[in-house]
């Protein structure tokens, strides 16, 4: 019984440090995002991304990431390889905040990061938020 209780405990144990893993290395690359340092920001991506699309909507299209909170990642089907944030976009002078969900690529790295478009707000209406899909998530359906 001993046994069963020392494996379950590590295994739990490697769980809750690759959740963490997860959301230091999530919450790094927000970090970089809104600081500009596209380049830094690569390196802690799992998938290849658009630098030059991400720096196009921050410097000529005037939308940007204020805030993040609440990263979490979460443990499912035997892996930690998703995650959920609340993020605060700057657009046309004001802020809009969304939730957002993440999948976790290598190294536990942040893969995907897609942008749900606010409840009440037609999909689409937001053509800055459809591209950071695009850049992040891979597809502008969120």
């Amino acid at each position: 019984m001993l046994f069963w209780l020392v494996l379950l405990c590590g295994y739990y144990g490697k769980v809750f440090v690759q959740e963490q893993k997860v959301e230091r290395n999530t919450a790094q690359f927000l970090d970089n995002i809104q600081s500009k340092n596209f380049s830094k920001a690569e390196e802690l991506f799992g998938s290849p991304i658009d630098l030059e699309g991400m720096r196009n909507l921050q410097d000529n299209k005037g939308f940007w990431l204020e805030a993040y909170n609440h990263i979490k990642a979460e443990y499912d089907d035997g892996c930690v390889c998703t995650g959920q944030a609340e993020l605060t976009f700057h657009a046309h002078g004001k802020s809009i905040d969304v939730s957002a969900v993440f999948s976790v690529g290598k190294g536990n790295k942040v893969g995907q990061i897609c942008a749900i478009t606010p409840p009440g707000v037609k999909r689409g209406s937001i053509p800055e938020l459809s591209e950071w899909n695009l850049i992040a998530c891979g597809s502008d359906s969120f």
